[in-house]
Formats: C-alpha cells, structure tokens, sequence
C-alpha cells in the first residue's frame, strides 16, 4: 500500500501543483515507502506540492527531513511545498525551531475561544533535545546519501543531498538556540 495518497495535479498557467494526503498508518509503516512515493509524485514534474498532514498524529524527525527535502525540489523548479492540516502541537514546534518560515503554512480559521497554549519553556525542556538528537542523526543520515551519491557520480542525488545537509543543519543550530533561548 501506498504511504500517500495522490488527489491529483492541478496545472495552471503559474504551476503545477499535486494535492498528497499523508496517512498516519502508511508512515508508520515505513518511511522508505513515503520517500519512493513523495519520489514519484516530484518525478511526475509537479513544481508545487500540498501536503495535508491532518492524518498523521505527530510529524517525526524523519518525516520532516522528507518534507525538507520536497521543499528543496519544489523550489529549484520554482514552486513551493504547503503543508495543511498541521496539528496544534506540530505548528507549535514547527513555529518555535524556525521551520515555519520554511514552508507555507495553511492553518484553519481561528477557533471561536483557543485554549492557552503551554508554557513554551516546558516546550523546549520537553522536545528541544530529542528533536536535536533526531536532526543530527539525519545530519549523519543525509551525508552518508550525499557521500554515496559522489561516489556513484551522480551530481544531482548529491546536490539534493548536500542542500538537505545544509537544511538540516540550519534547522539543528534553531532548535539549539531554541533549547538555550
């Protein structure tokens, strides 16, 4: 089974666009089948990607890398990469580790009486440091790719991979500064 689910491509007169809903059982299965299928949904040609995250519980390390990785493909090809349907605690660290600049954010109309949201310093005590260590394993992870990649002599797997490193390390030094702020 698929670990996403295309709604289809839209092209307008700007871009491309392809719709992917994201389904928390699929990702759970295994991230290489999302990574083949977010593969074969760039490889269509699509210059802008939506993804709508509302079936997926929590956004892992991995699945952000994988976002990361849309994003840098989407946006050689001129496009963008919007995530939808974000939870209340993934927009919330996706605004504090300086990711939401990254990407654009559709987010529903405001609720009538929001809840207060938690103290952001039990926030950072509690997801900062696993988040870190999370990113500099894909660090290790993404390098090792780009390594590969030169090794093979393919220049563009390991441009990609060399601008998720770059990504990837961007976003580590937030989340530190995030944990120390």
């Amino acid at each position: 089974m698929s670990a996403v689910h295309v709604l289809g491509h839209r092209r307008s007169l700007d871009e491309d666009v392809a719709v992917v809903v994201l389904r928390e059982a699929s990702v759970r299965r295994g991230v290489g089948t999302l990574r083949r299928d977010l593969a074969s949904t760039l490889d269509s040609g699509v210059s802008t990607v939506v993804i709508d995250v509302s079936g997926v519980q929590d956004l892992s390390s991995v699945v952000v890398g994988l976002l990361l990785r849309v994003k840098r493909c989407c946006r050689a090809r001129g496009g963008r990469v919007v995530l939808r349907g974000l939870n209340r605690a993934d927009l919330h660290v996706m605004h504090r580790t300086g990711l939401s600049s990254l990407f654009d954010i559709e987010t529903p109309a405001p609720a009538p009486a929001p809840a207060p949201a938690p103290a952001p310093e039990e926030d950072v005590v509690i997801t900062a440091p696993v988040f870190t260590a999370e990113l500099t394993e894909q660090i290790q992870l993404a390098l090792a790719e780009q390594r590969a990649a030169e090794q093979r002599g393919d220049v563009e797997a390991a441009e990609v991979a060399a601008g998720r490193v770059q990504d990837l390390r961007e976003l580590h030094a937030r989340a530190q500064e995030t944990a120390l702020g």
